[in-house]
Formats: C-alpha cells, sequence, structure tokens
C-alpha cells in the first residue's frame, strides 16, 4: 500500500516539474515511477515493519506539496491558499522527522528550495550568468526585506526545523532509545559502498553502447 502511495506522489511530482507528458526525449513518467519503485534498497523495505517506506513518502510528499506552494506563490491565486499547502507540507516534514530523524535535512532542502525559487521568479537573470553572480544575487535578496518576507512564508517549514532542534537538546543526541548502539562515528568505507551500489545500478547508462561508439 505505501508503495504504491509512493509511486502515486512521485508521478505528481513529475507532473509539476515536466508536465503531464513529461519532456520531449526524456523517460516517460511511468518509467521514471518504475526505476524509483524498484530501487533496490528502497524495494527491500516495502516487506518489512520498518520506517524507511513511510519516511520516503512523507519527504516525498513534503517536496510535492513544497513545489506546488511554489506554484501558487509564481501564479498568485491567493495567500491562503498557498498557506495551506505550506502547512501540508510542514505536516509531511514532521512526519518524515518522527520516522527518520535525519529526514530533517529534507525539511531544510524543501525549504530553501521555496526560497531560491521565489527569489529567482521574483527578481530573474539572464540564463547564462555565472553561478557566483547568482549565489552573490540570492544572498542580496536574502538579507533584505524580501528575505524577511519569505522567512514568514517558509514558516511552518523552519518551525519543523526548529521544533527537531529543541528536540536534540532536550534528548541530549539525534537517536531516540538506546542511545549506546547509535553513537555517531567516523565510517570511512560508507561512501565507497555508496559509490559501489551507485555505480552498480548506474551501469546501464554509462556503459551504453552509445557511449562506447561516442
Amino acid at each position: 500500500m505505501l508503495a504504491v502511495l509512493l509511486a502515486a506522489t512521485f508521478h505528481r511530482i513529475l507532473e509539476h516539474l515536466h508536465g503531464p507528458q513529461g519532456e520531449t526525449g526524456r523517460l516517460p513518467h511511468r518509467l521514471r515511477v518504475a526505476v524509483l519503485v524498484l530501487f533496490p534498497v528502497q524495494f527491500f523495505f516495502y516487506f518489512l515493519f520498518y520506517t524507511d517506506t513511510v519516511g520516503s513518502l512523507m519527504v516525498l510528499a513534503m517536496y510535492e506539496r513544497t513545489i506546488l506552494a511554489v506554484c501558487l506563490a509564481n501564479v498568485g491565486p491567493g495567500v491562503w491558499r498557498q498557506a495551506q499547502v505550506l502547512y501540508s507540507a510542514a505536516a509531511c516534514g514532521a512526519a518524515a522527522v518522527l520516522c527518520r530523524q535525519t529526514n530533517v535535512v529534507w525539511v531544510v532542502f524543501c525549504g530553501g528550495s521555496f526560497v531560491i525559487n521565489r527569489i529567482e521568479n521574483a527578481f530573474p537573470l539572464p540564463t547564462a550568468t555565472a553561478l557566483t553572480v547568482r549565489v552573490s544575487h540570492l544572498i542580496r535578496h536574502l538579507m533584505s526585506q524580501k528575505g524577511l518576507d519569505l522567512a514568514r512564508e517558509v514558516g511552518p517549514l523552519v518551525f519543523v526545523v526548529f521544533g527537531f532542534i529543541v528536540f536534540v537538546v532536550l534528548n541530549g543526541g539525534v537517536a531516540v532509545g538506546d542511545k549506546s548502539n547509535h553513537q555517531a562515528g567516523f565510517h570511512p568505507l560508507q561512501p565507497c559502498y555508496w559509490l559501489l551500489l551507485l555505480l552498480f545500478l548506474l551501469m546501464p547508462w554509462t556503459v551504453s553502447l552509445a557511449r562506447l561508439r561516442a
């Protein structure tokens, strides 16, 4: 059931970003959804009573709500409707953090993407503008009155992050329950495991016949 909901949520995200039919020359939405749903690490947890699938679903739902809030803000159908969507995004973000504390990173990501998108739409720059100019452009507007207005807009997501910080202080750490078996530490092989998995899964693309011919 959660896998079906996850697939439906991801499909809505693709429609928000690329339209109902997707961009020309790109993979169809159904195929992109299949890639995500059948991702081996994700697929494994569909059959266990564990928090990964719920956490992934809540993160994607939060992102979908954030994208919708950006669209509503840019179109301007009403502040109340946008606020409703952002509150629902914050609720999904809070649920994601309850499932897995490290999901707070995705709450920050969604809030940041909302703010950056709003600034870029309100004060657009030419497409060929250098990255350093874009960054200084964003920082300048964040430090202005516009930054305060955006902070109020994205307040529900900021509240989730603030609540997480309060929890960490009161709890004495990120882990819930048995803290002795959840100590943070340096694990240099972890990125190596991740890279091996990523390279294996991307092999059909990285070792394609077209690339070999090129």
